[in-house]
């Protein structure tokens, strides 16, 4: 059996726990490069910004942040779309929530 790569990549409830800003997590994206590999799917992460949510939902992600269990007060949904476009063809990004 010959290894022909991943044909699916995942990170998933992952990106707004790393350390950094938006540029410094997409690093990982920059590693799928495989022979093999036709897909990479980012799938579910936390942003902020101009995101709407509800006074509970926010405050609740502020002592996520100040606690340092998330890492995700600059993270955008413009950030975001700025670092999967620098190395995708094909960007969705959906907000739901």
């Amino acid at each position: 059996m010959t290894y022909s790569g991943f044909l699916n990549l995942r990170l998933c409830y992952l990106l707004h726990c790393l350390r950094g800003s938006i540029a410094e997590k997409a690093i990982p994206f920059d590693h799928r490069s495989h022979p093999g590999a036709r897909r990479w799917r980012a799938d579910t992460t936390v942003v902020q910004g101009k995101v709407r949510r509800a006074r509970p939902a926010q405050v609740l992600l502020d002592f996520y942040n100040h606690r340092s269990l998330f890492s995700n007060s600059e993270d955008t949904v413009d950030n975001l779309d700025a670092a999967l476009r620098k190395r995708f063809s094909y960007v969705n990004i959906e907000l739901k929530g």
